[in-house]
């Protein structure tokens, strides 16, 4: 029986540093690359390696990647290399007992309609 194709793959953080190249069978599931990533992270980079995987963000062709699918699920090229948008997204500060809340029936946001 043949091997699983692999996808070699390189994820670039906006600072330009890159973790990789790192090849991946394409039945790894995208919670299994972003632990791979954070276990390889730069010891030398001025911002910590994520505590939980939660806050990372690979983003592939445009498209965030859902952790429950597998590379191949998510049509990530073979026989190449593939450079893979990495983002972190801090952790939501826990609300503070006693803060106030928007409670009044209006929608928070923008309010901007696109049309």
């Amino acid at each position: 029986m043949a091997a699983a194709p692999l996808a070699n793959l390189r994820f670039r953080m906006p600072e330009g540093v890159d973790i990789g190249p790192i090849k991946f069978s394409v039945s790894t599931t995208v919670q299994a690359v972003k632990e791979m990533v954070i276990a390889e992270w730069p010891k030398d980079f001025p911002r910590p390696a994520p505590a939980d995987t939660a806050e990372v963000r690979l983003i592939l062709n445009g498209k965030v990647l859902e952790n429950g699918k597998t590379l191949m699920e998510c049509r990530t090229p073979t026989g190449m290399l593939v450079t893979c948008h990495l983002l972190i997204r801090p952790k939501p500060e826990p609300s503070k007992p006693g803060a106030e809340s928007k409670t009044d029936g209006t929608p928070s946001g923008c309010g901007c309609s696109v049309q």
